[in-house]
């Protein structure tokens, strides 16, 4: 019996930047037998010509064009001309890892599971931030037990998602489940409350396969006039597949909750700055969901949220736009709260600052001049408080005879711009004479510096382990050399090796770093050409590789330098090389 086939349908519709990357991340499947079904939802961007290339190179791939109609009828296409006995969904923006079917027909041969959930990368383009969304392994092979496990999945999200589940495809045929047209929101939801709840047999792995990329202009970052429509749809329709079941009561609080948290969502886009209704038309608005939830039966197990409803069950449309208001500007606080902590957030706010400034300043030209002298004295005054709190620094690491090594970036040390860190290495045992120097009030507001110790002490570790495996760590402290400004640094080889490691284990995707020889980069990293200078190091040690992550990951492996078991275990390269 030869390996089944998977279809895999990806609706297009104006993704051209994104769109190649997407197919060929496809393509490139270790496991060959795939069926990929293109779905051109009317695109106009250029989009189109991308998917009948695919077409052409790969008698894998059929492309089908339509009129717009959206990305429920688009995926409803992809279904319908679908052969495989597995389906699994990709949005056209997004990507997935070159093992994903080949690990997912795996799973699927240890025990015949009606779907495979799968965890994913939540990839910030604007943050360059990768967080890893997953689930311990849990396997579900009975009907009674899956039926336990569905209501906590719809209260934590895990349906939201279309594109991170693997479909027997007997399960939607037999049941005849395809999406809702018109909707463009929560439709994923919709789809798997039919699907999970008709299952027999779940499989949670805790692998990740998917990289999920979260850019501004999403729809879900979006104001949505028909949000409420459509969420309260979605809901409903859920509400009679679970009266219809023999586990209503388990199933209805969570339901309820979903309700709840999506009517208030709806309300609090009153208050996003694209919504165009006036104050009477907000008021109309509230009217029709206090007329239209005010009696319905909420089975509420939160405290808030029983306050919330006891709110809008007085029917005061003063007083619920007064909580929504509310609950507005407390989540804005919280974002902003996160937000402000994350260097690239903060260089963003100050750039726009900068800018309105200047704009201000530029229409007269004594505010012309002005501009130029403070940018200036800013500039000169920056530099020189950093060159000269730098100097101080390694001085007295120095007189204490701390064994340190300054990773990398070090070519112009001690002068530190003012936007920039310092990644230092500290033994162990120097580590509080290192914490002594950096807490002394002179050095507070001078030396933004990130500290790692050998074995990853706990403050000095990253992400819960060491930073590098310690026996290289070890031997780069012994053997680093001093600079012509008596500064710390790894030898030649250990440099190329740390920075390697750094690359592509710490960065992962966002590097700019092609995935292999085949497979180009997904990112272009702005700041940094790593490939360039890696290129250029490896020429000048006289080694002869390919700068690309599996390239890289094999050389380290040889040299000492792989992942050991704590660092695969903690933070399990939250990237696309599932090198475990």
């Amino acid at each position: 019996m030869g390996e089944p086939l998977v279809s895999v349908i990806v609706p297009v519709y104006n993704t051209l930047p994104y769109l190649d990357m997407c197919l060929a991340s496809i393509r490139n499947q270790t496991y060959r037998n795939i069926q990929l079904i293109i779905v051109d939802d009317g695109s106009t961007d250029g989009s189109s010509e991308i998917c009948d290339k695919h077409a052409r190179d790969d008698a894998r791939v059929l492309v089908i064009h339509e009129q717009n109609s959206g990305v429920s009828s688009a995926r409803n296409t992809g279904l319908s001309v679908s052969t495989g006995s597995f389906i699994m969904f990709v949005d056209s923006d997004d990507w997935i890892d070159e093992n994903t079917i080949e690990e997912l027909i795996k799973l699927q041969k240890t025990s015949d599971y009606d779907i495979i959930l799968f965890g994913f990368y939540k990839e910030n383009v604007r943050l360059d931030q990768v967080t890893l969304i997953r689930n311990t392994n849990q396997s579900y092979k009975r009907k009674e037990e899956l039926t336990l496990k569905i209501p906590s999945m719809i209260e934590d999200g895990s349906l939201h998602q279309l594109w991170n589940k693997f479909y027997k495809a007997s399960i939607l045929r037999n049941n005849n489940l395809f999406f809702t047209d018109w909707l463009n929101l929560a439709e994923d939801a919709l789809f798997n409350y039919h699907a999970f709840l008709k299952a027999d047999s779940l499989y949670i792995t805790e692998k990740c396969f998917y990289h999920y990329m979260m850019r501004e202009n999403s729809l879900a970052h979006r104001y949505h006039p028909m949000k409420y429509k459509m969420l309260i749809y979605v809901n409903d329709r859920l509400q009679e597949l679970i009266k219809a079941g023999a586990d209503y009561k388990n199933y209805k609080p969570s339901a309820d909750l979903i309700r709840f948290k999506s009517l208030f969502s709806s309300i609090s886009d009153l208050f996003h700055q694209d919504c165009t209704l006036t104050r009477k038309d907000k008021r109309v608005f509230l009217q029709k969901i206090v007329d239209n939830e005010s009696s319905f039966p909420y089975i509420l197990d939160n405290r808030l949220h029983r306050i919330l409803l006891f709110i809008l069950r007085t029917q005061s449309i003063s007083l619920i736009y007064l909580a929504a208001f509310l609950i507005y500007k407390l989540r804005q606080a919280f974002r902003a709260s996160f937000m402000a902590n994350h260097p690239a957030w903060r260089k963003d706010m100050k750039t726009k600052f900068k800018k309105k400034l200047l704009s201000l300043a530029s229409r007269t030209k004594a505010g012309k001049a002005a501009w130029t002298l403070l940018s200036k004295l800013k500039h000169g005054l920056h530099r020189k408080r950093r060159t000269r709190c730098v100097t101080e620094f390694f001085e007295r690491l120095k007189e204490t005879n701390c064994r340190y090594v300054v990773l990398r970036w070090f070519d112009n040390l001690p002068v530190l711009r003012y936007a920039d860190d310092m990644d230092i290495l500290v033994h162990d045992d120097d580590i509080e004479i290192m914490d002594s120097l950096l807490h002394r009030w002179i050095w507070k507001e001078s030396i933004p510096c990130d500290v790692y110790s050998v074995n990853g002490l706990p403050g000095y570790d990253y992400k819960g382990t060491a930073c590098f495996p310690p026996p290289a760590a070890e031997r780069m402290l012994q053997r680093a050399v001093v600079n012509q400004t008596g500064i710390r640094i790894p030898s030649k080889e250990d440099h190329f090796y740390s920075l390697a490691f750094h690359v592509l284990y710490h960065k992962g995707s966002i590097s700019g770093l092609p995935v292999s020889r085949s497979v180009p980069p997904r990112y272009v990293n702005k700041r940094h050409d790593y490939t360039k200078i890696l290129g250029e190091m490896a020429k000048e040690l006289g080694l002869n590789i390919e700068i690309n992550m599996l390239s890289l990951d094999r050389l380290l492996k040889a040299q000492g330098w792989g992942l050991t078991k704590p660092m695969l275990e903690k933070y399990d390269l939250e990237k696309e090389l599932h090198l475990c």
